[in-house]
Formats: structure tokens, C-alpha cells, sequence
């Protein structure tokens, strides 16, 4: 079978809004970013996670989905681990105990355009 989306009349792209880098420490306020969803005009976010020197303890994220926040999900995002997350998640990065967590975020818009069909040859 094919994926639906090569079935589709439309086509989708990304585009690339903010790209950053993000340090966790346990230190005041650099342990964790807590519970949001991310920015108006974002259609989702990529979050990679980067080796660090010294390694760390704690991290990750945690998502929340479903009717009422019903479903919990908790995702080590360690080095090389990637999560993609939609627009209207609610998630947090979860405190580091020791150590330091790096991070590459990307947030990203997703943009839809028509396919054109290829014009019929005369018969």
C-alpha cells in the first residue's frame, strides 16, 4: 500500500523557524524548563539530544496526550535520540540531578501547497 500522504493532492514541507542550543544544570533555574506548549505560529518541535563531557543524571521529557492530559509518556532523549513533538502538546525537560544536558531544539512550520497534475496529452 502507499503512504497516504503520497496519495494526497497536496504536498508538505518544513520550514525551519528557530534553531537553538539548550544547557540543563543543577543549578537554580537551569535544571529543567517545566510544563508548556511551545510558541504561536509553531507547528512542532524537533528535539535532539547532544553528548555531553561530564554525562548527566535525570533529563528527558515528558509529554502529556490524550483527553485531559490522560496519557503520560517519559522519553530519556539521550545522546543521538531525537523527539518530535506537534504544536498543541503540552511537555517539559525534566530536572537534571547532576551533570550537564545539551540539547538541540528546532521549531518548525509545516507548509501544504496543491500538486499540480501533469496536463493530459491530446488524443
Amino acid at each position: 500500500s502507499v503512504h497516504p500522504y503520497l496519495r494526497a493532492k497536496a504536498s508538505r514541507s518544513l520550514v525551519r523557524l528557530q534553531t537553538f542550543v539548550t544547557r540543563y544544570r543543577p543549578h537554580a533555574d537551569e535544571t529543567h524548563l517545566p510544563r508548556h506548549i511551545d510558541g504561536a505560529g509553531v507547528d512542532g518541535s524537533l528535539v535532539l539530544g547532544l553528548p555531553s563531557e561530564c554525562g548527566f543524571g535525570g533529563g528527558g521529557l515528558t509529554v502529556w496526550d490524550g483527553e485531559g492530559d490522560a496519557e503520560l509518556f517519559e522519553y530519556p532523549v539521550g545522546c543521538g535520540d531525537v523527539c518530535l513533538l506537534d504544536s498543541k502538546v503540552w511537555h517539559q525537560s525534566n530536572p537534571v540531578t547532576w551533570g550537564e544536558r545539551w540539547v538541540l531544539v528546532i521549531f518548525y512550520r509545516v507548509l501544504t501547497e496543491p500538486r499540480h497534475r501533469a496536463a493530459r496529452p491530446p488524443a
